[in-house]
């Protein structure tokens, strides 16, 4: 399988440690079900993360702050 490429870079997408994440009490989905979960955790295992995980900071300073999840709570 092929590794895609990006053509140019993308400033936008930047990698944040796990410990820093926070979880949307917003979150509309409250139950993730424990079989789904485990196919997930297989496939990620097996093909990695395909699609990010969206965030936003919590406040101004984005060096010291944590991010609340925005879209992908389920892959974190």
């Amino acid at each position: 399988m092929r590794t895609p490429t990006l053509s140019k870079p993308t400033p936008n997408i930047t990698t944040i440690a796990i410990e820093r994440l926070v979880a949307n009490p917003d979150q509309p989905r409250r139950h993730f079900e424990p079989a789904a979960l485990a196919r997930l955790a297989e496939s990620i295992k097996r093909k990695g993360v395909l699609q990010p995980i969206l965030v936003r900071p919590l406040n101004d300073d984005v060096e010291i702050c944590d991010f609340q999840i925005v879209a992908g709570e389920r892959r974190f």
